[in-house]
């Protein structure tokens, strides 16, 4: 990721999926045990891993084998903080926005949270779509701003928010229209998703193509703690805001409610955010670094 080359990475991860499915496979074939099961699915993957570290470390970047001589504590402690603030958002953003299952059950019952589920798999097409066009942009946004091209860096985040918009509108517009049939030839008439939840999910689809390529860019500029605070009390809003509108309106309730924390926790102070941000920190022509807090610098290099 930080030379800008993830999709080596992810063929090495498709390797690794595929070898999964067909060593599941042949467990399945030859009736193996759990064990060996467990094993084909989570083994796999791990060689791919493996073979891609080999390949990393062997060929295209020798001069990067680990070696003790190159650790810096100073340096360690800097990307330890660092890193320990991308975890803490991690850890925020899957308690706020992985509760919906949670709360369908605890107020609908358990028959609810399929009806949910199911759909807002077949809508996860839209979110996997656009982070493929944006995730890139992480290492593309610290290079540019330690290089100083601040000018770079705002066309990129304009033009990404056009586009991961744009795909996320098309995309979720076909689903809602074609979302019930394709779910009955997937798993069948049994989940039956009402016009409320399908536009929901679409419309939710939109919200995170946005604040998802905002979070990208405010990553790439290792702007975390600002996203931290967000997240717990957006996280807080979903979470009475889902169980308030399902007791209300239903299964559509917990999409609702998410898109109603995330228009007013997100996108709100994340535009106020990021239109402050642009004007005191990256003017819109290329100048020299930028001078931030420790905290929050995306190179320590």
């Amino acid at each position: 990721m930080g030379f800008q080359e993830g999709f080596i990475a992810n063929l090495w991860a498709s390797l690794g999926s595929i070898l999964a499915l067909l060593s599941l496979l042949l467990v399945i074939h030859f009736r193996g045990s759990l064990a060996l099961l467990v094993l084909a699915m989570a083994g796999a993957p791990i060689l791919a891993l493996m073979l891609n570290g080999a390949a990393e470390f062997g060929v295209y970047h020798r001069w990067l084998i680990p070696s003790w001589r190159y650790v810096n504590l100073k340096v360690s402690k800097r990307l330890l903080r660092l890193g320990l603030l991308f975890f803490f958002l991690q850890i925020a953003s899957a308690i706020g926005y992985s509760s919906d299952n949670i709360v369908l059950a605890r107020i609908l019952g358990v028959e609810a949270v399929s009806q949910y589920a199911v759909p807002y798999r077949l809508f996860t097409l839209v979110t996997i779509v656009t982070s493929f066009l944006i995730t890139p942009l992480w290492p593309a946004y610290g290079e540019a701003l330690e290089k100083g091209d601040h000018l770079w860096i705002r066309r990129t985040l304009y033009r990404s928010l056009i586009l991961s918009t744009g795909a996320a509108l098309v995309m979720s517009v076909v689903l809602v229209l074609l979302g019930t049939r394709i779910i009955h030839v997937w798993v069948g008439s049994s989940i039956q998703p009402s016009l409320m939840l399908l536009v929901g999910l679409g419309i939710w689809g939109v919200v995170s193509a946005v604040s998802s390529t905002v979070s990208v860019f405010l990553n790439g500029l290792s702007v975390v703690r600002f996203q931290i605070y967000l997240v717990l009390v957006g996280a807080v809003t979903n979470i009475l805001a889902s169980v308030y509108l399902t007791r209300r309106i239903g299964i559509p309730g917990v999409v609702y409610g998410s898109i109603l924390s995330q228009l007013l926790i997100g996108f709100i102070p994340y535009y106020l955010y990021v239109r402050q941000y642009l004007k005191r920190e990256l003017p819109g022509v290329s100048s020299g670094s930028v001078d931030i807090p420790i905290e929050e610098k995306g190179n320590f290099f």
